[in-house]
């Protein structure tokens, strides 16, 4: 890559998260060779190259960081949205949270920002708001994942980095044209990552938050799949009745969507498939919740999507539906 490149082409592969940061570029008079991981695409060379001297993770450096009593309230679990991470500091915690701010950002030197996640959803949306720790002072990212960007406002619209193999495998399941309905739709991760990966007829996605259902209309665009994807603002309650019927419907909202499963009754066609998320202690199958859905129901897969907390896993029901 020519030198007077270099900096665009960084930020490019930055941004797609093509960057290997453990090595060095290679500087060969005029040109500049970049380190990429795999899933690069483009035109390459082969090249030996030198790994960084390595930093130390976060947790050793948060060990330097605490004493012993400290150290026993410190959470060392993160995720990471683009270039923001999202940390937990409890309140006993809050005086070192810009020290272990700057801890996270040297672990990972493709971040720029850490924000603390407050602990309870709140609001009509159930947003979870968070808190500046480091960095730069911003809430908009851009996440890529299975090759598809998505502008993502970590308090505008609920996002969770940890579901991007399961909306992978949603997407492996759908099969050349199926219309595809995603309740609950946010930005629309669900809808673009199948709209990439697969050959569905038409795919709506419906969300109820105006600024989600912005963003998910900002990542239809950039990903090019508005031939495919339809965004509706609106509470499903309402839009659902009123669409047209599908094949699959996904319904990716653990803590109420059990609750909204009589649309499916209106929503599938004669025969379909649904994949329906919940929050669950254990992992027998459950079935009562199903009650609500008419016809004869098969679950052919249950699938575990992490936990929210060591009592409550993310499950999500995978169901045949042959309705009457």
């Amino acid at each position: 890559m020519p030198q007077t490149k270099a900096e665009e082409t960084k930020r490019k592969l930055q941004d797609k998260n093509l960057l290997h940061h453990e090595y060095k570029p290679i500087h060969e008079d005029n040109t500049v060779i970049f380190p990429v991981r795999q899933g690069y695409d483009g035109p390459a060379v082969k090249r030996e190259f030198e790994r960084f001297a390595k930093t130390p993770s976060f947790e050793e450096q948060a060990a330097s960081i605490l004493d012993d009593d400290e150290l026993d309230d410190f959470i060392s679990s993160y995720d990471i949205i683009g270039d923001i991470a999202l940390i937990q500091v409890p309140d006993s915690l809050l005086h070192r949270a810009d020290q272990l701010g700057e801890a996270l950002l040297e672990a990972h030197q493709h971040i720029s920002t850490v924000r603390r996640r407050n602990t309870a959803r709140t609001g009509k949306y159930r947003l979870r708001q968070t808190d500046y720790v480091a960095g730069e002072k911003k809430t908009k990212t851009t996440h890529t994942e299975h090759g598809v960007d998505l502008t993502v406002d970590i308090d505008d619209v609920y996002f969770s980095p940890r579901l991007s193999t399961e909306r992978r495998r949603i997407a492996d399941l759908v099969e050349d044209g199926e219309d595809v309905l995603v309740m609950f739709g946010g930005c629309a991760p669900y809808a673009c990552v199948i709209a990439a990966h697969a050959k569905p007829s038409s795919i709506v996605s419906v969300e109820w938050n105006p600024a989600g259902h912005a963003l998910a209309e900002d990542n239809v665009d950039q990903n090019n799949v508005d031939d495919i994807v339809r965004c509706v603002n609106g509470d499903v309650d309402r839009v659902v009745p009123r669409l047209n019927r599908f094949d699959r419907v996904i319904m990716p909202a653990p803590h109420n969507a059990a609750d909204h499963t009589s649309l499916l009754n209106g929503a599938l066609k004669d025969t379909g498939k649904a994949h329906v998320y919940r929050f669950q202690e254990g992992n027998a199958t459950q079935t009562e919740w199903l009650s609500d859905i008419s016809g004869e129901i098969t679950v052919p897969h249950i699938e575990h999507c992490g936990d929210k907390n060591p009592a409550l896993s993310r499950v999500c029901y995978d169901l045949y539906i042959d309705k009457p």
